[in-house]
């Protein structure tokens, strides 16, 4: 039994390793992405002991082998979520002797005598790559100016530790007792941040909460403006900034922030710039595309990930600075193996023993020369070019973003979506698209033969509403294999576009379903959504679903609370008395139960000026300077009356109620009117004198008497109080910026101006 390798086995054990040498040659070159059988584990049964005896090298070749093919394959030529593909055969190459070398960079002079060099001149390419002036020589590994380091997570996290000894020298010794943590911030750009600086922060002691996250422009950069009111915000209030990131290439986009105009600001502010730059490396190496990494060399540190980008297996990644004496500052030695000149194991943060990983770049690089990975990026980024071209010219899909590198975002968009220029969709117009599209995903994913990846972002270009940001379900790809062509490509679109249509056609089938499930309700709502659009004759309207109706967690086995907004052009008896027999029919169509305790006369459609009445307060009372808000009658005259119609419509659009068609921003415009009249309602419910926040929510479910129908309609639900509550304080918010509330000793007060004002407009329309 051949145990280890050694002299007088080495003939013997020859064809052991070339039978896992052929086998991983054809194994990259497996068409399908994931396994052809996959096991479904849903959870793991905890082995029994380790094996008491062992097997031969046959048996365990094969076992090796079982493992390989049910394992996902990241440089098929189908995989076209991420660039991974590790196919580099000089990266490889080395990889496979780097194994035998077994070489330890945690010191030179006796664990890496040569690996320890190689590593010095890839950091150093790197770094003169990057623009950072270099030393003409070199005396030792603190002098190097970076480290090699396992992955993106690791190399922020050592740039932000830099970024923390430089704002608190010393805190590696003496730790942060000598400095306010509260007033530590970071500035990351928004919903683009990568978790590895949230959970970088964690990790130094600094906490997530020391984030603050910059608005982002349509673009998925910096808002630039507002980033310098931020900063100046921050400083003005004595908050210590110890960091801006910036992305060169984002995770999900691949948008390179504008890197010159933010070095600029950090040198005027003193702020350590950090530039992620683990998938923007590449162009570095490409004359024609460099100039798109203008300003990255004012970055004080930089993260680079070659495993992303470069065709290199897993893993290796590299922090450097701008400053090679920050190297030292954040190092750390001991007696027993590192403190020696050239051992890197000073200066790599959370690493002790370190492979050889930096030999795969280092062949890499000897091999192609830069000239050459310089020509086969440019190729990727032409490839990418012409990706949007196609997804451009279907019709079926979308484009979400302008890549500046090589990520193609987009989505399926059903046919009866489709608009000319932007289209404007309603909230659950926007549930249904992202079902839509996580169902492709996952069909994808089942089949295993190609790869798409899929992410939630935020509309920042506001392709589906010029005012809000809906989350959209994305998908994305992003060609980073040299195999890859516009042939393969086009065959993963048909593909994606033939599952969404089939999705589609599903969904419209799945109306059969039986009642009480989720698709029960998305059934009767895309029902709604299709007829009321088909009634009304303009597109200055807007359709709310509200109360216990509006929440997912509302399987529709009672009537569906909606009601119609319209410009008063448009509304007429005819207009409603058709979307009383839409209602109708749907009602009776899905099994539901009728509730006309307020006729569907008087609450399924109102004009935008009768509407302005309800936002207002229409249908309450004013007595001696005092809002009163009148009992609730359950008889068919006041029910049917219009002070209950205009206090119906207030609650809708004051409850977390979702547009189901029409106009999302007229929506929003009453919806902010009617929370600040609501606010200003429930203070009125309040004794004279300062309150909290806390006292307007006690008076909003009830007066002590009286409460939710008989009161202001609002009712404590298990699962949708907080949904009710944190609209209310986001607009007790705006009215303490606009001065419409201020606080002194004792609690808040109402402005005087801001309280008449209201009380003249409720006179108006009483």
């Amino acid at each position: 039994m051949m145990e280890f390798i050694e002299k007088k086995n080495l003939k013997e054990l020859k064809p052991f390793f070339e039978k896992i040498l052929q086998y991983g040659l054809e194994y990259k070159n497996r068409p399908n992405v994931l396994p052809l059988s996959r096991r479904k584990i849903t959870e793991w049964t905890t082995p029994d002991a380790p094996p008491e005896k062992g097997i031969s090298l046959d048996l365990l070749v094969e076992s090796l082998i079982d493992v390989a093919k049910a394992s996902s394959n990241l440089g098929s030529e189908n995989f076209l979520g991420f660039p991974d593909a590790g196919s580099s055969v000089a990266a490889n190459l080395a990889g496979v002797l780097s194994l035998f070398l077994n070489q330890n960079l945690v010191n030179e002079s006796f664990c890496a005598p040569e690996a320890t060099f190689v590593e010095l001149d890839t950091i150093l390419w790197l770094r003169q790559l990057a623009g950072y002036i270099l030393p003409r020589t070199i005396n030792a590994a603190e002098d190097a100016g970076g480290v090699a380091v396992t992955g993106g997570v690791q190399s922020n996290a050592i740039g932000l530790l830099a970024a923390r000894e430089r704002l608190v020298p010393g805190a590696l010794q003496l730790g942060l007792t000598n400095v306010d943590i509260s007033k530590i911030r970071i500035i990351t750009p928004g919903d683009i941040n990568h978790y590895s600086i949230r959970c970088s922060l964690g990790w130094l002691g600094l906490g997530e909460k020391s984030i603050i996250q910059s608005p982002l422009g349509e673009d998925f950069k910096y808002d630039l403006p507002a980033l310098e009111e931020i900063i100046k915000k921050e400083l003005s209030l004595g908050n210590k900034i110890m960091a801006l990131v910036a992305y060169a290439g984002d995770s999900r986009t691949q948008s390179i922030d504008c890197l010159d105009e933010l070095g600029t600001i950090c040198e005027k502010y003193g702020i350590w710039f950090h530039v992620d730059a683990c998938h923007g490396v590449q162009l570095l190496f490409s004359k024609r595309l460099k100039k798109r990494m203008r300003g990255i060399e004012k970055a004080d540190s930089i993260a680079v990930d070659p495993h992303k980008v470069l065709w290199i297996p897993y893993n290796l990644s590299y922090i450097l600075f701008k400053d090679p004496r920050l190297l030292k500052k954040i190092g750390a030695s001991s007696d027993l193996i590192t403190k020696e000149r050239w051992a890197f194991g000073q200066f790599t943060p959370f690493t002790g023993s370190k492979a050889f990983n930096s030999f795969k770049l280092w062949a890499l690089i000897k091999h192609l020369g830069t000239v050459r990975i310089g020509e086969l990026i440019e190729g990727r980024i032409d490839l990418v070019e012409n990706i949007q071209k196609l997804i451009d010219n279907n019709g079926e899909l979308l484009r979400i973003n302008n890549t500046d590198i090589n990520s193609v975002a987009f989505v399926y968009l059903p046919p009866s979506y489709r608009a000319q220029g932007r289209l404007y969709l309603s909230d659950f117009e926007i549930d249904q698209l992202n079902e839509v599209n996580l169902a492709i995903y996952r069909n994808l994913l089942k089949e295993g033969n190609i790869y798409i990846h899929t992410f939630v972002l935020k509309d920042y270009p506001r392709l589906f509403h010029p005012e809000r940001r809906h989350s959209i379900q994305m998908l994305r790809i992003m060609p980073g294999n040299h195999s890859v062509d516009i042939d393969i490509v086009k065959q993963a679109v048909e593909k994606v576009v033939k599952l969404g249509s089939n999705y589609c056609k599903l969904m419209q089938a799945s109306r059969i379903r039986k009642n009480g499930t989720h698709s029960h309700r998305s059934d009767i709502l895309a029902t709604l959504n299709q007829n009321i659009q088909s009634c009304i004759p303009t597109n200055k309207y807007f359709t709310v679903v509200y109360g216990s109706s509006a929440y997912k967690e509302n399987p529709f086995r009672s009537d569906v609370d909606l009601v119609t907004i319209v410009d008063d052009k448009s509304y007429s008896k005819q207009c409603k008395k058709e979307l009383i027999q839409i209602i109708q029919e749907v009602h009776q169509r899905y099994d539901l139960n009728f509730d006309e305790e307020v006729p569907f006369e008087n609450k399924v459609l109102m004009s935008y000026s009768e509407a302005e009445k309800a936002v207002l307060g229409g249908g309450l009372d004013i007595v001696k300077g005092r809002v009163v808000i009148p009992a609730i009658i359950k008889d068919k005259a006041f029910l049917s009356s219009k002070s209950m119609r205009l206090r119906l419509v207030h609650n809708a659009v004051t409850t977390s109620g979702f547009v189901l068609c029409g106009d999302e921003g007229k929506y929003q415009y009453f919806r902010r009117k009617g929370l600040m009249s609501l606010i200003w309602i429930l203070i009125h419910q309040l004794p004279h004198g300062g309150f909290q926040f806390e006292d307007l929510l006690k008076v909003l479910y009830s007066n002590g008497t009286r409460e939710g129908e008989d009161y202001l309609g609002y009712k404590k639900i298990p699962f949708g109080t907080e949904k009710i509550e944190k609209p209310i304080k986001d607009a007790f918010s705006c009215l303490v910026q606009e001065n419409k509330l201020f606080h002194v000793v004792g609690g808040y007060h109402l402005s005087q101006e801001f309280d008449l004002d209201c009380l003249k407009r409720l006179v108006s329309i009483l």
